[in-house]
C-alpha cells in the first residue's frame, strides 16, 4: 500500500524520541520546504510535552497515534529499543528515516530492508557525514583509476578501532564506492594495535570489477581527527581535504600540467538536510534504495566484512 507523494506534497514527518540530536534534527528541518513536523512521540511524557511545546507541534499519547497522521518518522538508533521501534513503524507502512545506523549491524539492516519491502515503504539509514553527497561532480567523471583515503582520529578521542569497526570507518567506504562506481571485486585488510588506544593502524585495500582499486587508512594516533583523499584519473589528479569542514579541492591536468584549487566549507547541517531530500525523493518516486544516488547497502556490507577479517588480529603486523 505504497502512497507516493506528489512533487508538490509536503511530508508530514513524526520524531521519535526527544534526545538532543532529535531536537538538532527538528531544528533543521522545521522551516524547510516540502517538509513539515507534525507531531513526537516518547515514552517520557514530560519530555515529549516540553518537546512538543518548543517546536509548537502534537505530542501523540501512542505510536499508533502518531502514525495516523505522518508519513514518515525520524529516529535515533541510539534511543532505547530502536530497533523495535523501527520494526514497528515499518510494519504500519511509514517511511523511516534512521540517524546513527552506522551502530546496526548487517544482519539487522537485511531483516529491516526486508519488512520494508514487505511494507511497501522506504528504510533510509543515515551513517555519519555523506562527502559523497558534496562530491558528485567528481563522482560523475569517468576513467578513475586508484582512490587514497587516509582517516586519522585523535588519540585522545578514546577509540579503539578494533571495538566497533564498521561505525568508524561506513563514512569513508561510503565515499570510496560513490566515487569508484564500481563493485567490490575483493577485500583486503589488516593492520597492528586495533585493540589498543592511541597506537592502531587499520590499512584496507579495495578491488573493483572495472580493475581500479583504492587504499583506505585508519588510525587513531593523530593530534586532531583529519580526512584526505586523493582520486587519481586517467587525465587529471584531485586531492580532497575535510579537515575542519572544509573540502580543498586541487585538480591537475596532465596534459597541460594546470593546477586548480577550490575551498569550499561545509556543515552537519547542510548535509543532513541533503540526505532527507534525497529520502522525500526517494519516497516520491518510488525509488528502490539502490537506486538512489548512494552506496549505503553495499558499504554497509564491506564495513562489515572488513570487521570479520580483522576480528581474529592482535598486536602483530598482518595483511592478507
Amino acid at each position: 500500500m505504497f502512497v507516493m507523494l506528489n512533487l508538490l506534497t509536503t511530508m508530514k514527518i513524526g520524531l521519535i524520541g526527544s534526545d538532543n540530536l532529535v531536537h538538532f534534527i527538528a531544528d533543521l528541518i522545521k522551516n524547510a520546504d516540502g517538509l513539515e513536523i507534525t507531531g513526537c512521540y516518547d515514552d517520557n511524557y514530560a519530555i515529549a510535552r516540553d518537546f512538543a511545546t518548543r517546536y509548537q507541534i502534537i505530542r501523540y499519547p501512542t505510536f499508533e497515534a502518531l502514525f495516523r497522521y505522518v508519513d514518515a518518522v525520524v529516529i535515533n538508533l541510539k534511543s532505547n529499543d530502536a530497533l523495535g521501534t523501527v520494526e514497528n513503524c515499518l510494519k504500519h507502512f511509514k517511511h523511516v528515516f534512521l540517524i546513527n545506523a552506522q551502530y546496526l549491524r548487517y544482519e539487522s539492516y537485511l531483516h529491516l530492508e526486508k519488512i520494508a519491502e514487505e511494507s511497501n515503504v522506504k528504510f533510509y539509514p543515515v551513517f555519519g557525514i555523506n562527502l559523497g553527497l558534496l562530491l558528485n561532480d567528481i563522482a560523475t567523471r569517468r576513467n578513475l583509476l586508484f582512490i587514497n583515503i587516509s582517516h586519522t582520529y585523535s588519540s585522545n578521542q578514546g577509540i579503539y578501532l578494533k571495538g566497533n569497526l564498521p561505525a568508524l570507518i561506513l563514512q569513508d567506504i561510503n565515499l570510496i564506492l560513490t566515487m569508484a562506481n564500481a563493485n567490490v571485486k575483493k577485500v583486503h585488510a589488516g593492520g597492528w594495535g586495533l585493540d589498543q588506544q592511541g597506537t592502531g593502524i587499520l590499512n584496507v585495500k579495495l578491488d573493483f570489477d572495472n580493475a581500479s582499486s583504492s587504499n583506505l587508512l585508519i588510525s587513531n594516533v593523530g593530534k586532531k581527527e583529519e580526512l584526505k583523499a586523493v582520486f587519481y584519473f586517467k587525465s587529471e589528479i584531485i586531492q580532497i581535504d575535510c579537515t575542519d569542514y572544509l573540502i580543498k579541492q586541487s585538480c591537475k591536468d596532465y596534459d597541460d600540467n594546470q593546477q586548480k584549487a577550490i575551498d569550499y566549507k561545509f556543515t552537519d547541517n547542510e548535509l543532513f538536510l541533503q540526505e532527507f531530500k534525497l529520502f522525500r525523493t526517494s519516497v516520491q518516486n518510488n525509488l528502490l534504495l539502490n537506486q538512489i544516488p548512494d552506496n549505503k547497502y553495499k558499504s554497509i556490507r564491506v564495513a562489515h566484512l572488513i570487521q570479520e577479517k580483522i576480528n581474529h588480529l592482535t598486536s602483530s603486523p598482518i595483511f592478507y
